[in-house]
C-alpha cells in the first residue's frame, strides 16, 4: 500500500489537486474528456507497474532503463533533460506553494515559495523513508477533502467534446509518469522478485483516476471556475462548510508530496548535497502557475515520453 500511495503522490500535484492539470488536458474536450481520464488511469496502471518491475529486475535508474534503446548521444541528451524537467516541475511546485499558502495563509506568494521549496528539500534529504512516511500521511488527508469538496459541487459528464482527446491523455500520461518514474524504478529495486508490483500501480492508477473523474465532472458543471489558477478552491468556497480551507490544505499537501517525490529523483541522480542548490530555482517559481500548466507541461510531456518509451521494450519479468 504504501507504494501506490507514493505512486499517487508523486502523480497528484499541485496542477491535479487544484484542477488545472484536470481542465488543461480533460475538461476542456468536454465529455469526450472523460474517456481520456480512463484512457490514462489505464496507463498508469500499465506503466507503472512496468517501472515498478524495471526497477526490480535490476533498472533501478533512468540511465539503466535508457541503454540499449538509444544512441550515445541520445542517452546522453535525454540524461541531461531529465534533470532539467525534474527542476521545472520543482519550480511549478514551489510557485503553486506560493499561491496557496497566499490564499490560506495571507503570506506573500515569494515567501510562502520559498518556504514551500525549503520544506520539500529537507523531507527528501531525509531519504526514500521519508518520501514513503509523507505520502502516507498526506496522500489519505488528500484523498479525503478533494473528494469531499468535488461530492458537494454539481456534477455533469456532459459538455461540447473537441478533437485531441487521446492526445491530451497521453501526454498527461507522459510528464506525470516520468515524473514518478524515478521513485517507482527506486521502489521497484526494493520490492524483492517485483512482489507487490501489480497491486501498487492498481491501487496508484485506480486512485487517481477516480480522483481525476470526481474533479473532471465538477469542473464540467462550473465553467466559471476553470477559468482561476486554482478552480478546485474556488468550488470549495461555494461549498457549505470549512472545505475551502481543507481543500486549500488538500492541495499543500499533493504539491508537497510531489514536490518531495521530485527533490529525491535529483538526489538520486545528483546525490544529496548537490539536491541543496534547488533552493536557487525560487526566483522562477515567481512566474505564473496557470502559465506553467498551459504551456510548460505540454511541452514537458512530449519530451518525456522519450522515457516512458523504453518501457514498452523492457519487458519486465514477472513478478515473483
Amino acid at each position: 500500500m504504501a507504494v501506490g500511495l507514493a505512486y499517487v503522490g508523486a502523480v497528484v500535484g499541485a496542477g491535479f489537486a487544484s484542477g488545472q492539470e484536470i481542465y488543461q488536458f480533460f475538461s476542456r474536450h468536454g465529455a469526450m474528456g472523460t474517456w481520456g481520464m480512463l484512457l490514462s488511469g489505464a496507463l498508469f496502471f500499465l506503466f507503472g507497474r512496468w517501472a515498478l518491475l524495471a526497477g526490480a529486475g535490476g533498472r533501478a535508474t533512468v540511465p539503466d532503463l535508457l541503454a540499449g534503446h538509444y544512441g550515445r548521444a541520445g542517452r546522453m541528451w535525454l540524461d541531461r533533460a531529465a534533470s532539467v524537467l525534474v527542476a521545472a516541475g520543482l519550480v511549478v511546485m514551489a510557485s503553486a506553494g506560493g499561491s496557496v499558502l497566499q490564499h490560506l495563509l495571507g503570506l506573500p506568494a515569494p515567501l510562502g515559495s520559498l518556504v514551500t521549496l525549503g520544506g520539500v528539500v529537507v523531507v527528501a534529504d531525509r531519504g526514500s523513508a521519508a518520501v514513503l512516511s509523507a505520502n502516507a500521511l498526506l496522500v489519505p488527508a488528500l484523498l479525503v477533502a478533494t473528494l469531499a469538496v468535488a461530492a458537494g459541487a454539481p456534477h455533469t459528464l456532459a459538455g461540447v467534446s473537441t478533437p485531441g482527446w487521446w492526445m491530451s491523455a497521453t501526454v498527461y500520461v507522459s510528464y506525470n509518469l516520468f515524473t514518478g518514474l524515478v521513485v517507482l524504478l527506486a521502489l521497484g529495486a526494493a520490492l524483492p522478485g517485483g512482489r507487490g508490483a501489480t497491486r501498487a500501480a492498481a491501487l496508484g492508477a485506480g486512485l487517481l483516476t477516480a480522483l481525476g473523474l470526481a474533479i473532471h465532472s465538477a469542473l464540467l458543471a462550473a465553467p466559471a471556475a476553470r477559468a482561476l489558477d486554482l478552480p478546485l478552491l474556488a468550488l470549495a468556497q461555494r461549498v457549505a462548510g470549512p472545505w475551502w480551507v481543507a481543500d486549500a490544505v488538500a492541495i499543500y499537501a499533493a504539491l508537497f508530496t510531489t514536490g518531495v517525490a521530485q527533490a529525491f529523483a535529483l538526489a538520486a541522480r545528483h546525490g544529496p548535497r548537490r539536491m541543496r542548490w534547488a533552493l536557487l530555482l525560487w526566483p522562477l517559481s515567481w512566474l505564473g502557475f496557470a502559465a506553467w500548466v498551459q504551456w510548460g507541461y505540454p511541452v514537458m510531456g512530449i519530451v518525456a515520453l522519450g522515457y516512458v518509451w523504453p518501457l514498452v521494450h523492457v519487458r519486465p519479468g514477472r513478478e515473483g
